[in-house]
């Protein structure tokens, strides 16, 4: 039997609870390893002081202030879902408003078809007017924009 087995092994072994053929092999196991022999002596120890521990009686109330604990912990995760909800809500609202007030004010510009306002807008202003900008103007105009 490996370590590994044998200490997995112990805890049953103490509670009387394995199989003749294991605590066998366990018992083997225990006389050839001085490891798991510790091991098992702790483990017996733990077991004792555990034992030798006062039974605690539960007060009668224990269970209604289990429930009302509870009942408030469930309150406060509602709360907490309801105030995420109302956050998401404010950022969707927030932005929402952005896209609206920009769409009014692009729209409210006007601008006008000369060619001052269009290479301003384009932010093509330059001093000289070459073939390319003259087409430019022209498909401007008669665009309809």
């Amino acid at each position: 039997m490996q370590c590994k087995e044998a200490k997995r092994l112990i805890s049953s072994y103490i509670d009387g609870e394995i199989s003749s053929d294991k605590r066998r092999d366990l018992e083997g196991h225990l006389l050839i390893c001085s490891d798991c022999r510790r091991e098992l002596e702790m483990i017996k120890k733990i077991v004792n002081l555990i034992h030798e521990l006062p039974e605690i009686e539960p007060s009668e109330e224990l269970s209604d202030k289990i429930w009302v604990k509870y009942a408030l912990e469930k309150g406060d995760v509602s709360k907490s879902t309801f105030r995420k909800f109302l956050l998401i809500l404010g950022f969707v609202a927030f932005f929402g408003a952005i896209i609206f007030f920009a769409q009014n004010y692009f729209k409210s510009q006007s601008f006008d078809k000369d060619i001052y306002s269009y290479y301003n807008f384009h932010g093509k202003m330059s001093t000289s007017i070459n073939e390319n900008t003259l087409v430019d103007l022209v498909l401007y105009q008669y665009s309809g924009k």
